[in-house]
């Protein structure tokens, strides 16, 4: 995969998640119920972040343990 591309991705996902939290804060500041699309991507979001540190965790669980090579991975190269 092109570093460029997880890069853009990363700010991407950033960029989405700030916007996200601070809109949903804002409403609840205001005392305004969020729109059914703001709690959704929130959902989702939340939901990618907790999958991918579960996979990361796991991924570095199993390099720790010599499961997998350091430099081998597939993801990766």
């Amino acid at each position: 995969m092109d570093v460029v591309a997880v890069q853009l991705g990363v700010f991407l996902y950033a960029i989405l998640a700030a916007f996200v939290a601070s809109s949903m804060r804002l409403n609840r500041k205001q005392n305004r119920p969020s729109s059914t699309m703001m709690v959704m991507t929130g959902w989702g979001l939340f939901s990618f972040s907790a999958v991918s540190s579960g996979l990361l965790f796991a991924l570095a669980a199993a390099m720790a343990l010599k499961l997998v090579p350091d430099d081998g991975l597939l993801l990766l190269g």
